[in-house]
């Protein structure tokens, strides 16, 4: 019943993009814990889900940064979360909420969010680890620049980026193409 994740990931989602942690009893109970951009500002957000209907336990602003770990810890019915970033590298406690579950299943998440057309996103999840049994880590740890694409029309026409993503890692190919007015 009591346990304590973590997961790493290597991403930080962009405009509309989400990653995190999900605990599920059932298709209608879960807890669902992630970062979230909203095309604004970078989020972190609880949410929990009895019945199918969803409650938002917490949703924090987050500083601009490399995101690394998301820590979800349970005792009884008390969960607790905490972020660690490039800057702080220790956990750093956000918030915590109550809610009963019993757990079946749980796992990292990855997807896009709003109801506006979203980028493409692969979340790269470098582990996942209960924390009372850790890994030793075999590599150093090191979040993957996610680079924007900028592009400018001069005149009529458009530009056509293939595949259209919100931002790209080092040595991803993208084709432009000019397409007139």
């Amino acid at each position: 019943r009591d346990f304590e994740a973590e997961v790493a990931f290597m991403t930080v989602p962009s405009p509309n993009q989400t990653q995190g942690y999900m605990v599920e009893q059932d298709d209608e109970n879960w807890v669902q814990v992630g970062f979230y951009h909203d095309g604004a500002e970078l989020h972190l957000q609880a949410a929990t889900t009895e019945g199918g209907t969803t409650t938002e336990q917490l949703n924090v602003g987050l500083t601009p940064g490399d995101l690394l770990r998301l820590g979800l810890e349970r005792r009884g019915d008390q969960w607790q979360v905490d972020v660690a970033t490039t800057d702080s590298g220790a956990p750093v406690p956000v918030g915590s909420f109550e809610y009963d579950l019993s757990v079946a299943r749980s796992g990292p998440y990855a997807g896009n969010t709003g109801e506006r057309a979203a980028p493409a996103f692969d979340a790269l999840i470098d582990y996942v680890v209960e924390r009372s049994a850790p890994i030793q880590s075999e590599d150093t740890f090191s979040v993957v620049p996610v680079h924007q694409l900028r592009t400018a029309v001069e005149g009529e026409g458009s530009i056509a980026r293939t595949p259209d993503h919100g931002g790209y890692s080092a040595n991803r190919s993208v084709t432009l193409t000019a397409e007139p007015a």
